[in-house]
């Protein structure tokens, strides 16, 4: 009886001590508990800190690497496995080159502790340098592999990387404009440029490539390349022949000039020492033929070097869409747009055709106000890019109505070499432009479309159709009229609305008519309403440029 008694008392007390050890295991899983849930915080590697390492810790079968900061850094880049380590300290690696050599463990008593090995599966250190926010955190040793510019779950409480995630990749794009280093770059930032780190894109980015970084501007998180497509125009619309241009023969005549005879005539040109045209400028009204002449030179390039219209380089930039609110970005631009003009020679054999519209927007005289004096950048960048461009490496076009506030040292010889004014349409030159707006439009009651086009341009230039009176200190008036502010646009316009109109009787009458006299009068006599009451202050003042003194007032018609 006394032996069961003291057995039931132990067995009370390992009860006892059980219940304790259960609750003590209990309170151990519900902190453990607390650092394997949520909630954690993400962040990105931007760095790493190589810590010493317990040499207890070096043993046979490890794989290594060289510290940056070891005496013996330079003997070997790549990792090796310890063969063995001796009593002394130091462990013998064969490298995966195939070397072997000798290397402290840092043992106390082997030089003071100095360490020369690192474990090779971390490459970034011991501790993690996490940026979360605008927040650096240390992070502890990552039992899994981890890269700079990782995006990574961290426990807050024990600052335990716990996985990497696939990364929100947002925030704004910059410009590389200089590599620094593998491991950083300088970017456009604002106003100014800044030093980000490249993270996982070491040794990948040129200058140009457009990145995205982070919303503190530390690191990169995405390379975008380079937007060498940007202002390629590679579409059927950029097929236009000379003969797709009505009018304008002085201009395409020279045009031809410019951009065929230097190419198949090129032993002509040697002969006589000639150098191909570097540019030119197209000046004069809007909707007058200057986009269809660039993209005309482009077709008649790629067909004197046997290309298509899609390989013929044609590139368009409306000027406007250069300008950027950040300094140097606009530089950028137009820098990429010349490199992708000089791949385009190098690839194909010819020179791209660089096509900028609305140049006054972007190379106005420097010092004139306009556009906030950016031009005082842009200006040198272009003038730049135009004499380092190697001969023939792209022929620039510039297009604008306001020839007059262009930079001098942008339009002068040498740099954009001829100068051709692109006219209004005539009588003449608009029954051609109608011509070539009715191709595959259907007529009725019998008219031919010569018969058409001509009757239509008649009327269009009529001298009835007055749209301001202009008084003069003599007393009498000159009749400001609809043809001073005829051009190839309107004139395909007309088309158009009469295409209209007739779709409208077709649809009353459920028949199908095609476009007769009456459908293009009373186009024409619609757009002469629209422009009535609209600003055409630039074309009166070109009008009256003559007896400008003479003018007491102008009077819009009213209808």
């Amino acid at each position: 009886m006394e032996d069961n008694a003291k057995l039931m008392e132990a067995l009370e007390a390992m009860k006892k001590n059980l219940l304790e050890a259960k609750k003590v295991i209990t309170a151990q899983e519900e902190v453990l508990g607390q650092f394997r849930s949520p909630p954690f915080f993400q962040g990105i590697v931007i760095g790493g800190v190589s810590l010493p390492i317990e040499w207890a810790n070096f043993t046979k079968g490890l794989r290594v690497k060289l510290r940056r900061d070891s005496q013996f850094a330079h003997q070997s880049a790549v990792p090796g496995v310890i063969q063995k380590v001796d009593g002394n300290g130091w462990a013998q690696v064969l490298w995966d080159k195939g070397s072997t050599n000798s290397y402290r463990v840092g043992r106390p008593e082997t030089d003071g502790g100095a360490c020369d090995l690192e474990f090779a599966e971390n490459p970034l250190g011991e501790q993690i340098l996490v940026l979360e926010g605008t927040t650096v955190y240390y992070a502890q040793k990552p039992y899994i592999k981890i890269n700079l510019g990782d995006t990574v779950t961290i426990n807050p409480m024990s600052k335990q990387i716990i996985g990497v995630v696939a990364p929100v990749i947002s925030g704004e794009i910059r410009f590389v404009n200089k590599v620094v280093s593998d491991e950083l770059v300088e970017v456009s930032h604002q106003d100014a440029s800044k030093v980000v780190l490249t993270g996982k894109f070491a040794k990948k980015l040129e200058k140009g490539d457009r990145v995205i970084v982070d919303n503190t501007a530390t690191i990169i998180l995405n390379n975008l390349g380079k937007d060498e497509t940007k202002f390629e125009v590679k579409t059927p619309s950029m097929s236009v022949n000379w003969d797709d241009i009505g009018g304008l023969e002085d201009a395409k005549r020279e045009m031809v000039e410019v951009v065929e005879l230097p190419h198949k005539y090129s032993n002509l040109y040697k002969f006589y020492n000639k150098r191909p045209t570097k540019g030119i400028l197209l000046h004069g009204p809007p909707g007058c033929g200057k986009t269809m002449l660039g993209k005309a030179a482009a077709t008649a390039m790629a067909a004197v070097h046997k290309q298509n219209g899609n390989g013929s380089g044609f590139h368009y930039i409306k000027g406007p869409e250069i300008l950027d609110k950040y300094v140097g970005v606009a530089e950028a631009t137009i820098r990429r747009i010349f490199e992708n003009a000089k791949k385009h020679k190098a690839k194909n054999g010819f020179p791209a055709v660089v096509f900028i519209d609305e140049a006054d927007a972007i190379l106005a005289k420097r010092g004139s106000g306009i556009s906030s004096d950016i031009n005082n950048t842009i200006v040198p960048m272009f003038l730049a890019e135009m004499d380092g461009m190697e001969e023939s490496g792209a022929l620039v076009l510039l297009a604008t109505n306001r020839a007059d506030v262009l930079d001098p040292a942008v339009t002068r010889d040498g740099r954009i070499d001829r100068k051709i004014k692109v006219t209004r349409p005539t009588v003449k030159s608009a029954v051609d432009i109608f011509m070539i707006a009715l191709k595959g439009v259907p007529t009725n009651k019998g008219m031919t479309k010569q018969d058409m086009a001509q009757k239509a341009s008649e009327s269009l230039f009529s001298d009835t159709r007055v749209l301001y009176e202009i008084r003069t200190k003599k007393g009498g008036t000159i009749p400001f009229m609809l043809k001073e502010l005829v051009n190839g646009g309107m004139v395909v316009g007309i088309v158009d609305q009469a295409i209209s109109i007739a779709i409208h009787k077709d649809i009353k009458k459920a028949t199908k008519t095609g476009i007769c006299e009456e459908d293009m009068m009373l186009a024409i006599n619609r757009v002469e309403t629209q422009n009535h009451g609209l600003n055409h202050k630039d074309e009166l003042e070109e009008f009256i440029t003559g007896f400008r003194e003479d003018v007491v007032n102008v009077s819009p018609i009213r209808r």
